[in-house]
């Protein structure tokens, strides 16, 4: 991964969340990926590729999701997140990343692994310690968890989880997957409020 000038290569990584039907507890979940790995590590990580040098962050975040696990992701809402650049994050070579979040309605969406990925998994949020996570992708999860919280507060973007038509109930239901279970509790005015 590092060109022969001594220099790193630039990357994009994905943290894609969706709110899955289920236990509240276990309903946000993120898509990690488990890729070949010719050293033997068993290892997940977040959708993500070395950008081209001729696309945009945004096109690479995209070509991340359609070659890791077969989403089209052309008018999804996606937002820089962070970059990562220790240098002995990727222990391959020097590696930046631009990390991406995403939110999306995934009932519809099949999964389907890229040539060098052999699963695609929603987990939860809650179950991210028992997975092995490489890099430092733990690390932008929690960064994505925090920016999504945060924009629920002042945004619109729970509605990228939600049908075109949806009910006051569903709407909640995203919420209080995201924020606080609490907010089941709530009447609908005060909700509404909220």
């Amino acid at each position: 991964l590092v060109r022969r000038d001594g220099c790193g290569r630039l990357a994009v990584d994905v943290v894609l969340f969706t709110v899955r039907a289920g236990p509240l507890c276990d309903a946000l979940r993120v898509l990690l990926v488990h890729e070949k790995n010719p050293t033997g590590l068993d290892r997940w990580v977040l959708p993500g590729v070395l950008v081209h040098a001729d696309e945009t962050f945004a096109e690479a975040a995209r070509r991340s999701l359609a070659e890791k696990a077969g989403i089209d992701a052309a008018t999804w809402y996606l937002d820089q997140l962070a970059t990562y650049g220790e240098p002995a994050r990727d222990s391959r070579g020097r590696v930046a990343s631009i990390a991406h979040v995403a939110l999306v309605r995934s009932d519809d969406i099949h999964l389907r692994p890229g040539n060098d990925v052999q699963a695609t998994e929603w987990c939860s949020i809650q179950r991210l310690e028992e997975k092995v996570l490489a890099f430092d992708h733990l690390e932008m999860i929690r960064a994505g968890i925090k920016r999504i919280r945060n924009k629920l507060r002042y945004s619109w973007v729970a509605f990228q989880l939600l049908d075109e038509r949806f009910t006051l109930a569903q709407l909640r239901q995203v919420y209080a997957a995201i924020l606080d279970p609490s907010l089941l509790r709530l009447s609908s005015g005060n909700f509404k409020k909220a």
